[in-house]
Formats: structure tokens, sequence, C-alpha cells
């Protein structure tokens, strides 16, 4: 084994040699090109000073600075190479270097003080450091089959910003910029940077797979899934009813051949949080916002938990469409977060009602899962019921917030009265009509996942199980009750629902006709639903339903356009968009 490691004279890389040396129980060279005869006959094991390689000696660490290396070494594809870059000893030299300035003008060591006073490193003192690592940087490019290790980079990451050498203070620089730039461009992007996705459920995947899809493609990026569970607590009893799940999502990463931990398997709540720690991820996306949900598997809240993550939340759903937007936008461990990408300028707008401040903290270019949604267009899809080739392909998606069920969560003081689920009223009217029409048209059950957790809570279970094993025993059916649903919507051929996120999807995925049923007793709608709704087929009975399946002719297309530009100001760039906006903001916060 031979492993030669190569470093900047200020890099700390003989330490680091002797240290592996000893670890791999190997002789240490140090400098060993200094001699150029390399017959010198020398004794394997430690050496304090220079030297030649003995002949015959194979397996061996050796350390050589960057310009040693440049000239006289050689390299092959089964050697090891190492290379060691100190960034930060190169920052404290700028700083000792303007501090000299400061003790010249004040005469007062270890304890410079100033506020007015702002000392100039010049440009060609920032050159003269520049060029005693260019040889350093010639070898990284050239040797990119190498392994590289940038040996204080990753406590520079962790803190977030630049630190001062002890014993100086208050130390700034009219071309502060000038240095973060080169720690950025030049340092940073060096090393690989670990980006986490926290994976909820199936269904948050559809919101990350093109960012991770966008770092996966890029070189200087290693995207890591992670899988927690999923967790229902609907705040209606005291006790709270959880779902924990992760199946579902393991099934979608694994069809997809994308690498995962499944985070339920470590058991204690304070070792979850370590592993993320030690994972020294740049920052992490995530998909809840509710604190109790954090609270529940990690054991701290939203704002603990940030502490140890920069954690940039993707909100699960693709767009609101009801005017209850309050609930995104107040009281919820969200407001935590590092960063928070928005759906829309509408959400945008009442993040900055709330507080001008969080201009800082929004990213509004169109959110991830809207644009992945919209590639279904490009796809055939695949209908889950047999011989479909002349039936009608129909997805009923009832919603979960029925007038039957007591109000879920607050919007501020008052109640969430949202109140657009039907399913009470109508299911044995599909049922029949499934039944009746079996020859002619296929159904796709596809409930809010909320539907059956209330049907538990507010004791409507037995009245669900009875539908759903009646309905199930259909030939012309087919229960959807988890995974993506991209193949589904592709294959299909009209939509009813009075789901609000569907409402927005369908038509922007299919650009085909959607049934919006209309509760008399529903909230009401923002600006974004409002134009979704003028695409949809408004009814307000199932009589109306009835005639539109049996006369589909009479479906008004769902035609999305006017969405799709509102929503995905970016086409295909909504990815790249949202991580050069991270990367901006990481750079102004060095």
């Amino acid at each position: 084994m031979k492993i030669n490691i190569i470093g900047t004279p200020y890099s700390g890389a003989e330490n680091y040699s002797i240290q592996l040396a000893e670890d791999l129980d190997l002789p240490f060279f140090n400098e060993p090109f200094k001699f150029v005869d390399t017959a010198h006959k020398i004794q394997e094991g430690p050496l304090e000073v220079g030297g030649g390689i003995p002949e015959g000696c194979t397996h061996y660490v050796a350390h050589h600075t960057a310009e040693q290396y440049q000239r006289t070494g050689s390299f092959t594809d089964e050697d090891k190479l190492i290379f060691i870059d100190r960034r930060t000893r190169w920052m404290q030299m700028l700083l000792y270097f303007s501090a000299n300035i400061l003790y010249e003008k004040y005469n007062k060591k270890y304890s410079i003080e100033y506020e007015h006073d702002i000392i100039e490193v010049s440009e060609e003192e920032i050159k003269k450091f520049d060029d005693e690592i260019n040889s350093f940087n010639f070898l990284v490019n050239k040797f990119s089959n190498g392994r590289i290790i940038f040996y204080e980079d990753m406590r520079i990451r962790a803190d977030g910003k630049i630190k001062h050498p002890s014993g100086f203070s208050n130390l700034r620089f009219k071309n502060k910029n000038t240095i973060k730039k080169y720690y950025f461009d030049n340092v940073r992007i060096k090393e690989k940077k670990r980006i986490i996705f926290i994976v909820q459920s199936e269904m948050t995947w559809n919101g990350f797979k093109g960012l991770y899809n966008e770092l996966k493609n890029n070189r200087d990026y290693e995207p890591v899934v992670v899988v927690i569970p999923q967790v229902y607590d609907t705040g209606v009893v005291q006790e709270k009813t959880w779902q924990w799940t992760t199946e579902h999502s393991i099934k979608v990463l694994n069809d997809e051949n994308v690498p995962f931990f499944n985070l339920a398997t470590i058991e204690k709540e304070e070792q979850r949080v370590a592993y993320l720690k030690n994972l020294n991820s740049e920052y992490a996306f995530i998909s809840t916002k509710d604190d109790w949900y954090i609270k529940t598997f990690f054991g701290m809240n939203c704002k603990e938990i940030s502490r140890h993550l920069k954690l940039v939340y993707i909100p699960y759903y693709g767009a609101t469409s009801v005017d209850v937007e309050e609930i995104h936008t107040q009281g919820k461990g969200h407001l935590n977060y590092w960063k928070i990408i928005v759906d829309s300028p509408l959400c945008a707008d009442l993040f900055l009602q709330q507080d001008i401040n969080n201009l800082n903290r929004i990213i509004n270019v169109g959110h991830p899962k809207i644009e992945e949604i919209y590639k279904v267009r490009t796809l055939q899809g695949n209908w889950p019921i047999e011989n479909s080739e002349d039936k009608l392909k129909v997805i009923w998606a009832p919603h979960w917030s029925c007038p039957e069920f007591p109000d879920w969560d607050y919007i501020g003081q008052r109640p969430n009265r949202m109140n657009l689920g039907t399913f009470w009223k109508n299911c044995w009217d599909f049922y029949q009509y499934a039944s009746e029409n079996q020859h002619r048209v296929q159904f796709v059950f596809r409930p809010h996942p909320l539907l059956q957790v209330h049907s538990k809570l507010h004791n409507y279970y037995n009245q669900y199980s009875e539908f759903v094993e009646k309905w199930s025993a259909l030939p012309n059916v087919y229960n959807e009750m988890s995974g993506l649903y991209n193949e589904t919507f592709a294959a299909s051929d009209v939509m009813i629902t009075e789901g609000i996120s569907f409402l927005t999807e369908y038509p922007i995925a299919t650009n085909k006709p959607l049934i919006m049923i209309q509760s008399k007793d529903g909230c009401e709608f923002n600006e974004i639903g409002k134009i979704a709704k003028e695409y949809s087929n408004q009814v307000t009975s199932f009589n109306e339903i009835r005639y539109l399946l049996d006369f589909p002719s009479a479906l008004k297309a769902g035609d999305a356009t006017q969405l799709v530009d509102y929503l995905i100001p970016y086409r295909e760039e909504t990815s790249r968009k949202i991580l050069n906006t991270i990367e901006r903001m990481l750079f102004d916060e060095l």
C-alpha cells in the first residue's frame, strides 16, 4: 500500500501522515523526493528529516508539499493519493497580517477592537497567499480520481462562518466578500456537499425527486435519503391517533432505485438526531411543518432540532387553493426552519405580511412537486384495472373534511371549517352507479388518507369499512390507498373530487376534465382555487355527476394554462432555481 499525502506548507499534512502511518502500521517518510538519489539507503520506519524511499519499499506513507510533488513526484492508478488543504490556516494568515497592522497602529496586542477604522487587506497580499496554493490546486485538478480531504473544512461549514483566530476580535475587512468568494468558489466547491432528504411519506417524494435528481447529476453534491414514519395527529380528541408507516415510502424508493436509510430502525429519539448530525450535511429538506410531529419522532421541537440541522421546508402539498393559508404561515414549527419554499407568489405575500424579515427565509421560484406533476403529461400511464380499452376511466378522490366531523385545527383564533368533503352524502350513490355501469365505466378510488383516520375518530369506521368491503367486490373498481399517483393520472380520463390539492394538480398533470363537487358548507377558495375552479366542471348533486359520466362529451376539458404559468414560472428549471437560491443564501450568510 503506497499512500502519498500532499499538502500546502501550512496544511498540517505532515501530522496527518504520521498519524496515518501509525494507524496502518506502515513506515513514514518525510519529503521523500528531497534527495534525488533513490539508492540512498535508510532504515524503514519514522524519519524526522528528509530522505529517499528505500529500494523495494512499496508499502509506506509519504508526506510531500505540493511544490515538491509537482516537481518530482510520480503517481500511478494503484497508488493512494490524498490531498489535504487546511484553508482555515490561509484565512488565519490574512487575519494575522491585518492584526499586525492594527498592532503597529494601536500598539495594543491581543485585544484589538475598533468600530470606525477599517483595515483593508490589499489584493496584492491576497494574491501572495493565493500563489502559495496554486501548485496544490494544480495537483487536485490533475489527479481528480484521487481522494481529496479538506482537513478543517467541515468545521467551517458547520459553523456557517469563518472563525477568527483566538486572541483577536471585531476584525473586519473592506474586501470581506473577496475572502468569502474565494472560500465559497475555491474551497467549499472542492468537496462534495451532502444534502439530506427526510422522506415522510411516498407523497412527499414527488416534491423531492426533482431536487434529488438535480443533485445526483451534479458532481459537487451527494444527496442522502432518510425515511421517517407517516404520523397522523388529528388534534380532535385528547389521545393521538398515530399511523407509523414507512413501507409505502420504501416501496416507492425501491421502485426508483433510490438508496435510503430507514430512520425508524433507530429506537432512541436522541440517536435519530445524532444520526442526522453525523451525516454532516449542508442542509436537509423536510416536508412537515408541525412541532408535535417533530417532537413525537425526534424528541425535540422544530426550534430545537433546527439548532442541529439547517432545515429547508418544502410543503407536502403542491399548492393550497382554499382560504385557510394562515394555517401554513402562522403558529407552526416550520417558522423555526432555516428556509421555506413557498408554493406561489400568493403564499409569499402572506409570509411577508406576517413578517417582512421572512424575505430572507422564503424561496419563491415555484414548487418542485408541481413541476414534477407537470411532467405527467409526457407519460403514457398505467391503469390498474384490466380490460379498460373501451371504458371510461374515472378517478374518484374524496376529501376528508366532511361536515359530519368536528372542526380540525385552528386558523388563528377561529376553527378550521373547510367542510369540503361529501363522501358520506354520496358514497353509496357512487357504489350504485359503479355497480350498474360495470360494462362501460371503471373507477379508481383514491381517498385522502385522513378520511379513514377521521372515520375511526368519529365513530364512522364501521360505515367506512362496510362501504369499502362492498365497493371492493365490484369488478370495475380499484382502491389506490397509497403510492404515487402519476401513472394513474396519466392513464385516466376524468377525475371527481372535492379535494383542494387535486383541484390544481390534476388539470396541471393531464389537461383532462375534472368534476368538482361543491359543498354548501365548504370554505371559500383563494385566488388559485378560483382559477382552478374555472377549469373544472362544477356540480352540486350526484345527478349532475351521473349526467357527465353518461355523456362525457359534455365535459369541459381542464386547460390549466394559467395555473401552469402562475405556479411553474421557471418550467423545467424549478429545482435548479431552488438550489441556486439556496447557494446564494449560504454565501450571503458567510
